[in-house]
Order: C-alpha cells, then sequence, then structure tokens
C-alpha cells in the first residue's frame, strides 16, 4: 500500500468488521540513506478484539523530500513473534510487497487470527531499490503486546 501524505491515500487494513477494542505500538524510528536519499522506517503492531481477535504486524518506510520513488522502488514485510522463556519465536512470516505506484512510502501487513495468551511483537525489513539492485534495513522491533 504506498502512503502518500496529503494526497488524500488513507491505509485500510480491515472492511467493515467491528472491533471493541484496539491495542498499538510502535517502534523507534530508524533513519538511513540510500544513495542520495534519506528514507526513515519503523514497525507497528495492533491488536484487535471483539468478535474477531486480530494481531497485525505493519512495516512501513518512508521517503524524506517531495520526489515520488518510482513503481516497485520500495518495498517492505513484517514478521510477528511471541516471547519464549529465553528468546522470541516466529509465529507468523510476513510476504515482501512493493510500491504499486509512484509514492513517499509504503506499508506491508502480516496478520493472525485468535492469537493465543502470550507476548507478541513484530519486527520489519524495508528495502529501497538503487543502482541496480534492493538495499535493504531492518526495523527496530515493536514493543510486546500482551495477549490474554
Amino acid at each position: 500500500m504506498c502512503v502518500n501524505v496529503g494526497d488524500g491515500d488513507l491505509p485500510i487494513f480491515f472492511s467493515v468488521t467491528a472491533y471493541a477494542a484496539m491495542t498499538t505500538v510502535q517502534s523507534s524510528d530508524k533513519s538511513f540513506t540510500v544513495g542520495s536519499n534519506d528514507y526513515t522506517n519503523y514497525a507497528k503492531e495492533y491488536y484487535y478484539t471483539g468478535s474477531n481477535n486480530v494481531l497485525s504486524g505493519y512495516a512501513n518506510i518512508t521517503k524524506s523530500g517531495g520526489t515520488y520513488v518510482q513503481t516497485g522502488y520500495l518495498g517492505s514485510t513484517c514478521n510477528i513473534y511471541k516471547k519464549t522463556s529465553s528468546s522470541y519465536s516466529l509465529v507468523a512470516s510476513g510476504s515482501w510487497a512493493y510500491n504499486d505506484d509512484p509514492c513517499l512510502g509504503f506499508a506491508n501487513t502480516t496478520s493472525m487470527s485468535d492469537p493465543s495468551t502470550n507476548n507478541y511483537m513484530s519486527k520489519g525489513t524495508t528495502a529501497v531499490y538503487y543502482n541496480g539492485s534492493y538495499h535493504t534495513q531492518a526495523t527496530y522491533a515493536t514493543p510486546y503486546i500482551s495477549v490474554n
């Protein structure tokens, strides 16, 4: 999903589903440079409760400045992990997706339904196409969301 500030595009994650509550956590922003362009990425995690409980991880990349990036030049993937006694384990693996229109930012979501009781965090990887190849940059991990 392209994210263009100020042109009317709004990210839509779910359609026509009512949720009783939502918890959101976000990682710190990570700034980096590819070529002569500056970018920022971050991960977010959402937990929606109601008739359906959904946990979603979201990886976002944004280019600084007002010049749009060409189609296919921004990409991201996001994974969801659960806390174990000594570390964390992967519970939902995201797929890579790339911007399908010129834009300033791109986001990709991975979701799982009815997560079991545990603490979960999300971490993404973003990509910028430059000089013939994709340059990747991991996001910082989100804080944990506790699912009871």
